[in-house]
């Protein structure tokens, strides 16, 4: 037969940390997660290539934009022919 834990020993498995502690344990690691990737996305080099996607984003944008107008004058132009 295995020697398996009880529900009673998982609980008090070391390393675990219980109420307050834990909030507290949480919140520190989760502070030091933060930190690090703030510190990551303020890089120069992340801002540089966040502002190339932000103006390629908006290039995209224009063009699609510019092209519906453009679709938008060709049918209001045909559907005025037809009249």
């Amino acid at each position: 037969m295995e020697n398996t834990p009880s529900a009673s020993d998982m609980d008090e498995a070391p390393g675990v940390v219980q109420g307050q502690d834990a909030k507290v344990n949480t919140d520190y690691r989760r502070g030091k997660r933060f930190k690090k990737l703030a510190r990551i996305l303020g890089s120069t080099a992340v801002q540089q290539s966040m502002q190339r996607f932000l103006k390629h984003t908006l290039g995209v944008v224009a063009c699609l934009l510019l092209a519906h107008i453009g679709m938008f004058v060709l049918m209001f132009i045909q559907l005025n022919a037809q009249e």
